[in-house]
């Protein structure tokens, strides 16, 4: 795999999970653990994603 392609794709995904998990920071300061917790696991996911095809030759 090229860096190149990680470099020029990843972004995008990196940016959303740091937002993503901000809110979830949020939620969990405001006594909402149940919600967090699902938001974190999403913030996860928004990144594990892109990577898994990309690594997966999809």
């Amino acid at each position: 795999m090229r860096m190149s392609v990680i470099l020029t794709t990843m972004p995008v995904p990196v940016a959303v999970a740091i937002y993503t998990a901000s809110f979830g920071l949020w939620l969990l300061r405001h006594g909402n653990t149940r919600g967090a917790v699902g938001v974190f696991i999403l913030a996860i996911c928004s990144v594990a994603a892109p990577l898994v095809l990309l690594f997966a030759g999809g």
